[in-house]
């Protein structure tokens, strides 16, 4: 077995260390203008006429701020940081329903809202605030 993929070896904190910083740099396109997640292809580009959710939201701001924590200040840091606050004024602004209380599915590409509150984004939310929170955001 490769070195590399036995568990606490050096070779196996580098290469998951790459893995993690490839993942992180193929989702940087993900904002869309109020800072909901687009859905990303298979290259990163951002599938614009896909709608928007709240779920996947919530995993990009999770992400983030894991990136910004192993980061801090350097660049990327800043960046991840940066790509974290956005999800999250996303989760604060247009999928949050300001009338009822919770959070909206998603937005089509219209802005349309996506019908029936799901529990399952709502956990997610708990997930995104509690990172967002440990990183500082």
């Amino acid at each position: 077995m490769k070195a590399s993929y036995q568990i606490d070896t050096a070779e196996n904190k580098a290469y998951v260390a790459q893995l993690a910083e490839e993942l992180l740099q193929f989702g940087t396109r993900f904002p869309s203008p109020c800072g909901a997640s687009f859905y990303l292809g298979d290259d990163g580009t951002p599938w614009k006429e896909r709608p928007v959710e709240t779920w996947i939201t919530c995993r990009m701001a999770h992400v983030y701020s894991i990136g910004a924590m192993l980061h801090g200040a350097d660049e990327a840091g800043v960046l991840y940081r940066k790509l974290a606050a956005e999800a999250i004024r996303g989760l604060l602004g247009d999928l949050k329903d300001t009338v009822n209380g919770g959070w909206y599915p998603g937005l089509t590409a219209d802005g349309t809202i996506l019908p029936e509150k799901q529990c399952y984004a709502h956990a997610f939310v708990i997930l995104a605030a509690s990172s967002g929170k440990l990183a500082g955001i």
